[in-house]
């Protein structure tokens, strides 16, 4: 649900949503953020509300920053408004205390949508010019165009997405390219980093097409290493 829901994929999130077991409603802190985004998209904000605020007291109880910030950000999506815009900031801090960095830029994104429609447009592009730079990093091509909408509806003028160099690389993309020019084999990074031998080949192949380099060897120099 997590992966529909960064790609923008709702209908498959909605898919998800209701293929899932019974006893899944009984776990908002897993549940919920596919629950309300697909709530929020059909119109049912009750439903929003509803799943958003049951997985805030679940949050409280667990304890956890990035639960925490998830359902701040819930809230503030479910009721809107000016409380909306105060649950949404209230999700800042927390995840900025976590490693959940496209939560952080979803809530950064979200609240400056928030702070645009309530008129407030200069406060506004801070924290969309920071959830862009986020989304970017965490490739994220859905909430990048979401950022830079709002961007623009601000009067703003968003600046040029970077496409090269190290600044370009994903934080999976970096962690890949530090391992190869380590001396790793492509076998021992997907160990390392317990991913598939495929996907270590998928990200090298987009290392070597950003920092514009032909082989391994390469890759020491141009990280700057």
């Amino acid at each position: 649900m997590r992966l529909a829901l960064a790609q923008g994929d709702l209908g498959r999130a909605r898919d998800q949503v209701a293929a899932a077991p019974p006893e899944a409603a009984d776990l908002p802190l897993l549940m919920a953020p596919a629950e309300v985004a697909v709530a929020l998209a059909t119109g049912d904000r009750d439903t929003a509300r509803a799943r958003a605020a049951a997985m805030l007291a679940a949050a409280e109880r667990f304890g956890a920053p990035g639960a925490l910030g998830v359902a701040r950000r819930l809230v503030g999506q479910a009721i809107g408004g000016a409380d909306g815009i105060e649950h949404l900031r209230a999700a800042i801090g927390p995840l900025e205390r976590s490693p959940l960095r496209l939560d952080l830029a979803q809530a950064l994104v979200e609240l400056g949508a928030a702070l645009r429609r309530a008129n407030a447009r200069a406060a506004a592009r801070e924290p969309l010019r920071r959830g862009l730079d986020l989304a970017q990093r965490c490739g994220s091509e859905a909430l990048t165009d979401q950022a830079m909408q709002e961007l623009r509806a601000t009067g703003a003028r968003p600046r040029r997405l970077v496409l090269t160099g190290v600044e370009s690389l994903t934080p999976s993309e970096l962690r890949v390219a530090r391992l190869v020019a380590e001396g790793r084999s492509n076998p021992e990074v997907a160990q390392a980093l317990f991913v598939t031998r495929a996907t270590v080949e998928s990200h090298l192949a987009a290392v070597f097409r950003k920092l514009g380099v032909t082989s391994r060897d390469q890759l020491p120099a141009a990280l700057g290493d």
